[in-house]
């Protein structure tokens, strides 16, 4: 389901109401698809749902706008985006990957991680924004950061062997 800060009615029920529904699933899939594609296709599972969840993060937040779609198109956020536009994906097969998780990050957005990201930068780069918020974690290629600081983990994620 998507979720919205609106808690508006569809203005139109029935057939046209789960069409438009559709509608917005397919359009925020592909969104969401296009930057896991331009963002960190090769990148591993965890980067991909990482990337994924500072989106969704975003929407949540009263800084950025309430949909997929307009959180990846806001302008100067997304290196991927240029005057609006973004560029078609060249691989298919990379393509087709980045389709299907984000049709199962659409349809369950359970499945991604727990953390408070709302920004990410290449490791290649060194944007200057990053030094004003709390750097959260590396995950393959990207380093991960939020506005909020982070409440340290109270045990492990990956529990150490006692001998």
């Amino acid at each position: 389901a998507i979720k919205t800060k609106s808690k508006s009615k569809p203005a139109v029920l029935g057939s046209r109401a789960l069409l438009i529904t559709k509608g917005r699933i397919m359009l925020t899939t592909l969104c969401l698809a296009l930057a896991i594609y331009h963002e960190a296709r090769g990148e591993n599972h965890n980067a991909q749902l990482a990337i994924s969840k500072v989106i969704y993060n975003r929407m949540e937040s009263k800084r950025w706008p309430e949909t997929v779609c307009e959180v990846i198109l806001e302008p100067k956020q997304f290196s991927f985006v240029k005057n609006g536009r973004v560029s078609v994906p060249k691989n298919a097969k990379s393509w087709q990957k980045s389709y299907v998780l984000a049709e199962k990050i659409t349809k369950n957005p359970e499945i991604l991680p727990i953390m408070d990201a709302d920004h990410y930068h290449s490791v290649k780069v060194k944007p200057v924004w990053r030094k004003k918020l709390y750097r959260i974690v590396r995950i393959g290629n990207h380093v991960f950061y939020s506005y909020k600081k982070p409440n340290p983990l109270k045990t492990s994620l990956i529990p150490q062997i006692r001998r």
